[in-house]
């Protein structure tokens, strides 16, 4: 009777409701596995030019007899791939800082101490969790850009710290050319553009990578700014929220 044909819908709904839930685990699924693997692509991105003028200034200082240079530009370069290759999809700002200071021990011995770099941030902003492989390419761009016309008090400055509303704020400043404001307009729009096609002149594609990484896995909750003043300085400033407990990255 009517009982029955109850029954007999109230199973069909369940029924439906098991196959819609099992159909979006599937969906949630299959959109985190994409996420991985651009992260991963993202992240395995190593400028093969980097290795190759280090190990000749290596080569150089060794035929030289520079033994303790050579000592430091190799330990260093072996921890550089080590967490390049290695890391895992989410690090710690400490990490991240340690990475960028054995990219910089390198760079700096290949260019007679040419460089100087300032970081400043206490034990809670470095236990922070962020994506690996986040600041070195920040401060790259500023070595290769950002001096190119000063030769003396070449200063990059890093600042963290984590605000009241448990989200971190990290500063990479340099004191280099700057931009003007169209220039500063155009970096922007580049590292904002969906079409990863960019201008490898124009220094925008290690941000635009950092940008749609950071992107990917905290949406819009996090940000990304740039300040400029040309003659005096540029800043990228990144606003990263606290990771709690998403159900990717793992």
């Amino acid at each position: 009777g009517g009982s029955s044909e109850i029954r007999h819908l109230g199973h069909s709904v369940q029924k439906s409701y098991e196959q819609i839930e099992k159909l979006m685990d599937e969906i949630i699924r299959q959109q985190n596995e994409r996420r991985k693997s651009e992260l991963d692509a993202l992240q395995s991105q190593i400028n093969p030019h980097f290795l190759f003028n280090t190990m000749e200034c290596i080569r150089s200082l060794a035929h030289n007899g520079a033994t303790e240079q050579v000592e430091t530009m190799i330990s260093s370069m072996a921890q550089i791939f080590r967490y390049s290759l290695y890391s895992t999809t989410m690090s710690t700002l400490g990490q991240e800082i340690h990475h960028v200071e054995n990219y910089f021990n390198v760079m700096n011995i290949r260019y007679c101490g040419r460089f100087k770099i300032k970081i400043i941030a206490d034990e809670q902003a470095r236990s922070f969790p962020i994506l690996s492989m986040i600041l070195q390419p920040i401060v790259e761009n500023s070595l290769k850009y950002a001096f190119e016309e000063k030769n003396e008090n070449c200063l990059v400055t890093i600042l963290a710290k984590v605000w009241k509303d448990g989200s971190l704020i990290v500063k990479c400043c340099d004191n280099g050319c700057g931009l003007n404001g169209e220039e500063l307009t155009e970096l922007t729009e580049r590292i904002y553009s969906k079409n990863s096609q960019t201008d490898s002149s124009s220094g925008s594609i290690g941000l635009q990578n950092i940008n749609r990484r950071l992107c990917l896995t905290f949406g819009e909750n996090f940000h990304m700014k740039i300040l400029s003043q040309v003659g005096h300085y540029t800043v990228v400033e990144l606003h990263v929220p606290f990771f709690n407990g998403l159900p990717f990255p793992k």
